[in-house]
């Protein structure tokens, strides 16, 4: 089974804001950026989306059947900072999460490992889905958090080493199910 994981395309917020579970608008480019998204893919059988409509905008490109949608495929749960500016959180409290974003959670929010465990449980959801269906080729438009956390268990290397991942908006990561693990497809 063929795995696309695709980052949504660019947003129309700026980097000086913290933002995860936050919906906001996609970038005035998305019809220009979904297309060259697609011209990357093989036709696809079935897409699972994050709830996010900057995801579900792109998911709905990619597939002539309707998106799946799975909560669990959200991005980082930000809490009380969605929607701030990085430069108003108080230091003491970035600084704090910083040192250990995989364990401590921005406050009302998740930690990197809760993502990384409701992400690999929805690719475990996705595979027995695709699987019953006989699907061999399928897309997954989620977020950077959920692909670097994913590819971190692919690649098996330490959560704490995922952000050295780079994954833009619109990229396209390819993974194989084989034998009961995924590996990452390099091309």
């Amino acid at each position: 089974m063929n795995i696309y994981l695709i980052r949504h395309s660019e947003v129309s917020l700026s980097s000086e804001y913290c933002y995860g579970r936050l919906d906001v608008p996609l970038a005035d480019n998305f019809t220009q950026r979904a297309d060259s998204i697609l011209a990357r893919l093989p036709v696809l059988e079935a897409v699972w989306s994050s709830p996010a409509s900057r995801c579900a905008a792109l998911a709905a490109r990619l597939v002539s059947t309707p998106p799946r949608v799975l909560n669990e495929l959200a991005e980082l749960d930000f809490g009380l900072w969605e929607g701030k500016k990085w430069s108003e959180i108080q230091s003491e409290e970035l600084n704090s999460w910083m040192q250990d974003y995989v364990h401590a959670a921005p406050p009302s929010g998740e930690s990197f490992f809760s993502l990384q465990e409701r992400s690999l449980k929805a690719l475990k959801h996705i595979e027995q889905e695709a699987l019953k269906d006989q699907h061999t080729h399928i897309g997954v438009v989620t977020h950077a958090g959920v692909i670097r956390a994913l590819l971190a268990d692919c690649l098996q290397i330490p959560l704490a080493h995922a952000f050295q991942l780079e994954v833009q908006s619109g990229a396209v990561c390819h993974i194989q199910q084989k034998y009961g693990s995924f590996k990452l497809v390099l091309s």
